[in-house]
């Protein structure tokens, strides 16, 4: 997801928030319970060269969360400690 004119901590947030909305949502199928989960990864355009280097990276970040377990956020803001 493309967020102009959002920084980082900003995209943390929104993914977080997110994250829970779609964490609570409540569906079924076939009569039962699912559970779902969203894995995001984010990034600044800052100091990317290009679109394609900004995609790579956050794709990165993307996979690192589902590694780390799924359903969280994961980007370089955060290894900052932002």
């Amino acid at each position: 997801m493309a967020l102009p004119e959002t920084d980082a901590k900003q995209a943390l947030i929104l993914a977080e928030r997110l994250r829970g909305q779609i964490g609570a949502l409540q569906l079924k199928k076939s009569g039962q319970p699912i559970k779902i989960s969203a894995s995001f990864g984010i990034v600044e355009l800052g100091d990317h060269a290009t679109l394609e280097a900004l995609i790579d990276e956050s794709d990165q970040w993307l996979y690192a969360a589902k590694k780390a377990g799924r359903n969280q956020v994961c980007g370089a803001l955060l290894m900052q400690g932002v």
